[in-house]
Parts: structure tokens; sequence; C-alpha cells
């Protein structure tokens, strides 16, 4: 019986997690739709100087995650302002391809989330994720995470 329910609950965990993640990218690939490309690569920008900013004020290691993941919102949300009048960016007329770009962006925009809920703001005390995830979002793997939106802003770049 024992093994039943370590079973049913590493299935329900990792539903929870695919749920979870679904659920980012259709929101991001929605608000990337809405809002347009140009506001969703200043997103995926944004949340580099974020991090370092979040990371150079030293009292918010010891405050609640509420308030530390609404400090990293706020300034992603200020940064993604500022950057946003820089930057020049539509979607393709295709709508083909429209889609394609909304999606792999919301796909860049939900591994940022992830990967910075694991390294910046901690949130394994209000949702710890499967360990698969765990190993995937690893401190060994964060530099390739933090690559990969890069990478997925120079493939569609036009």
């Amino acid at each position: 019986m024992e093994v039943l329910q370590d079973v049913l609950q590493k299935i329900l965990s990792a539903s929870t997690d695919a749920f979870i993640i679904a659920i980012l990218i259709a929101a991001f690939s929605a608000l990337a739709l809405f809002y347009g490309k140009r506001r969703i690569v200043a997103l995926i920008f944004s949340f580099y100087p974020a991090a370092l900013i979040l990371d150079s004020i030293s009292y918010l290691d010891d405050s609640s995650v509420l308030i530390q993941a609404s400090s990293l919102v706020i300034a992603v949300i200020f940064i993604a302002y500022l950057i946003q009048r820089l930057i020049y960016a539509e979607f393709p007329y295709s709508r083909f391809r429209k889609f394609t770009e909304a999606i792999l962006l919301g796909i860049s925009v939900t591994v940022l989330v992830i990967a910075f809920s694991y390294h910046v703001v901690d949130i394994s005390s209000v949702y710890n994720f499967s360990a698969g995830l765990d190993k995937l979002f690893s401190s060994v793997n964060f530099f390739w995470w933090l690559l990969a939106p890069l990478s997925v802003i120079f493939i569609i770049r036009r």
C-alpha cells in the first residue's frame, strides 16, 4: 500500500509541475500576443538587471518569500518599462510564425521565472517542484538556463 501511495505521489507531483509550467507558458504566450513582441522581449531582458539589483540588496535575504517575490516583480516591471523604449520588435505578418514566436517567447519567460524561483527567490516554502525539475534547474545548469532565452531572442530576431 505504501508503494502505491509513493508511485501515486510521484505521478501527481509530476502532473502538477507540468500543469504549472503549461499555465505559465500559456499566460506568457498570451501576454506576448496581447502586448506585442517588444514588451515581452523587454520583459526577458529586464530579469537580468533585476536579479543583480535584488542580489545587491542585503536586507532582502532574511525577508519572507512574498517580499522577495514582490520586490523582484516590481524591479522587473520597472526595468521592462525602461527597456521597452529602446527596443523595436514586431511580430511578423504570418499568423503561423507569429504564434510560433509568441510560444517560444512564452517558454523563454517561463524558463526564466522557474530558474529565478530556484536561485534568486527561493519559493520552496510555497511550492516545491519535483526532484527531476530540481536536478534540471540546479545551480550547475543555471548559466545555461539564463542563456537559453537570449538565444531564443537571437534566433527569432528580425
